[in-house]
């Protein structure tokens, strides 16, 4: 294969976009240039985010290895191992000229640090946006002709991450009922401006996510419950980005104190109404409140491969993040050549009966030392966790009965538990877990970012 021959592979991940709200009854948001992915190209439907974090579920991306061989898996924030391959390197070997959005925390976790050419989307405490800028920076790479062929361009958008600031022309309910339907309509206007400055004929778009998110809204006898970010808070988050370093002490205070007081007061709005487990959750969770994250709100993402003459098809059999890039390289005409856990997802888009795959799963990192890991697989039909120091901390949820996940059936099913530990140990058994240990002031500087994003 000559250079000339070599697609280009245009990567975008949607920060935080859950897997139900781009195709299915659970979408309100309008999407033309999604829906033209959708029809034109394969989309799967349930994928499986290993963890609710960005740099867990990158790092698996980018290696196709579970996140316990990546060096990212551990109690704390860790930085991705040099000597683990990853596919990027690979592509550059075989002469691609690499780009990608870069963000400070993916950085220091090792995730952006083999791409050649980087787009800068830091701000004080938030990640620049397409309306604020990013679109056109974007847009101006791929109008320029500049782009080297064949090339990788990996763009991560976090214009979806809380709290969602809704331009005024999408901020109507044409565009959908929550916020976070808004925006996501607002990102596919920017999708569209991409997809019309490539030659499709020859790239391959790949459109995911990290992880997926909670979304305060619910609807009860046909009245709708948002508990979404208020006017406030999307005023503190913008004017946060207007003040230089030297002020973020204070305003970091600020912000806590007021956090502080939105929890307190979305768990008075809620606390007398009679809600389902699923419905409180839904209400009144955020990943950056303490807990495990393992239902299926924030670890479901959508997967869409377009282009290169690939057909309309969808796909609901459920498969793992790490098989991304072996699918990729399979379209392009790549052997890889490194042992992964991930597999080549183009027997399914063939139309082959392919054997439905465990998905491994893992709590986020945190930096309180106190924190127990949880870990699980996830089937078809179960969802089994378990702390992985302490084995009496057991969940199990029958996915088909109880898709919401309301129900801990570990006592009632310990067959079930019996069969899920089994199929989880047989993923463990061959692993050596690589760890790398960040050093004092590169945590640190993890931590900063952790705190202007609100997670600390």
């Amino acid at each position: 294969m000559t250079e000339i021959d070599k697609p280009n592979i245009l990567f975008i991940v949607i920060d935080s976009l859950k897997a139900d709200k781009i195709y299915g009854e659970n979408k309100t948001s309008k999407t033309p240039n999604i829906d033209k992915m959708i029809k034109h190209g394969v989309l799967f439907t349930k994928t499986v985010s290993p963890a609710a974090s960005t740099g867990i579920s990158l790092g698996s991306i980018f290696t196709g290895l579970f996140p316990f061989k990546t060096g990212l898996s551990s109690k704390n924030y860790e930085k991705i191992s040099h000597t683990v391959p990853n596919y990027i390197s690979f592509l550059k070997n075989n002469s691609y000229s690499t780009y990608a959005t870069m963000s400070s925390i993916n950085n220091l976790l090792g995730i952006t640090t083999d791409f050649d050419l980087q787009i800068d989307l830091n701000r004080h405490n938030n990640y620049l946006g397409l309306y604020d800028g990013l679109g056109e920076k974007l847009s101006k790479k791929f109008e320029s002709n500049k782009l080297k062929d064949p090339w990788i361009f990996y763009i991560h958008l976090y214009d979806l991450h809380q709290p969602n600031i809704v331009p005024k022309k999408f901020d109507n309910e044409e565009f959908g009922i929550t916020q976070y339907d808004r925006m996501l309509s607002s990102i596919d206007k920017w999708v569209g401006e991409f997809l019309d400055r490539i030659d499709i004929k020859k790239t391959l778009v790949v459109l995911t996510a990290d992880h997926g998110d909670y979304i305060r809204s619910i609807v009860r006898n046909g009245k709708e419950i948002n508990l979404e970010s208020g006017s406030f808070e999307k005023f503190m988050w913008e004017l946060g980005n207007k003040f230089p370093p030297s002020f973020q002490s204070p305003k970091r205070i600020a912000s806590k104190v007021f956090h502080s007081y939105r929890s307190k007061s979305r768990e008075q709005k809620i606390k007398d109404l009679e809600l389902t487990q699923y419905e409180k959750r839904t209400l009144g969770m955020s990943r950056a409140i303490t807990g495990t994250h393992l239902h299926d709100d924030i670890l479901l993402v959508p997967l869409i491969f377009f282009g290169l003459g690939i057909t309309g098809k969808i796909i609901r059999q459920q498969v793992p993040n790490i098989d991304i890039f072996p699918t990729i390289l399979e379209i392009i005409g790549f052997e890889y050549g490194h042992k992964t856990d991930g597999v080549s997802l183009v027997p399914l888009m063939k139309g082959e009966t392919v054997e439905d795959q465990p998905c491994y799963i893992e709590s986020m990192p945190t930096i309180k030392k106190e924190s127990d890991k949880i870990i699980g697989i996830r089937t078809s039909k179960f969802k089994y966790t378990r702390s992985k120091d302490d084995s009496s901390k057991i969940e199990l949820y029958d996915l088909v009965a109880d898709p919401l996940e309301e129900k801990n059936i570990a006592t009632d099913k310990p067959e079930v538990v019996f069969e899920m530990e089994k199929i989880l140990k047989n993923i463990l058994k061959d692993s050596i877990e690589t760890k790398t240990q960040m050093n004092p002031e590169k945590r640190k500087k993890v931590e900063e970012q952790l705190k202007k994003m609100g997670y600390i």
